[in-house]
């Protein structure tokens, strides 16, 4: 990913990350996930103690008695990302076709015809990436059903400041002002993102307009 990322020019970080475990009786769950990952092919995992740990981030609480570590996980600004791999698939001749979906696929002696809600379209191939509903589009194509069950996560956008508290770095300053502060730039951040999905559904609807004159 990061000779992908200087290739296509989109935002890329290489940050580590920390599974963390605070109770010795929790530690085989840390040890099934890092056979999972040596399994799926991830490099440089290894469990760490709660020394070891707070030795690369000394914020970390006093209960953490071990942790995962993954060296090579990184970060990706999204948007760019997938913008770049639009752009990048639009110049090898990719055609969108947005706000359209899949209604059924049937296999032919040339691959497969693809039904949706604006008509039929065939392909040698199909990829299923449709995320939470791969199960659905599965579905259509095999015997085997498999069932995806969604489940939610969350991530916290945090101020500029709260950056210090990785790393080792200085405490979060505390007092009403940056609190209120902090909370206007998630505000300005969460419209941002909004913003930016809509820009990338009309950019890719602006590029399927250009393929298809």
């Amino acid at each position: 990913m990061e000779e992908l990322s200087k290739k296509l020019d989109f935002a890329y970080k290489r940050n580590e990350a920390l599974v963390l475990c605070f109770d010795k009786a929790d530690m085989g769950g840390l040890e099934k996930l890092k056979e999972k990952g040596e399994k799926n092919g991830v490099k440089d995992v290894s469990i760490i103690s709660g020394d070891e740990a707070r030795e690369l981030e000394p914020n970390l609480s006093d209960e953490v008695v071990a942790a995962l570590l993954a060296k090579t996980s990184a970060i990706v600004c999204p948007f760019e990302m997938t913008i770049a791999f639009a752009e990048n698939a639009y110049a090898n001749g990719v055609s969108f076709r947005l706000s359209e979906a899949v209604t059924g696929i049937e296999r032919t002696d040339e691959g497969f015809k693809i039904k949706t809600t604006k008509g039929e379209c065939e392909a040698k191939a199909v990829i299923n990436a449709a995320g939470v509903y791969a199960d659905k589009i599965h579905q259509m194509v095999s015997e085997k059903p498999i069932n995806i069950i969604p489940r939610k996560g969350e991530y916290m956008l945090l101020d500029k400041a709260a950056g210090a508290l990785a790393d080792g770095g200085d405490e979060l300053a505390d007092g009403a002002d940056e609190f209120s502060d902090a909370l206007a730039e998630y505000v300005s951040a969460v419209d941002s993102i909004k913003e930016g999905t809509s820009q990338l559904s009309s950019y890719l609807a602006q590029l399927n307009s250009q393929k298809s004159a």
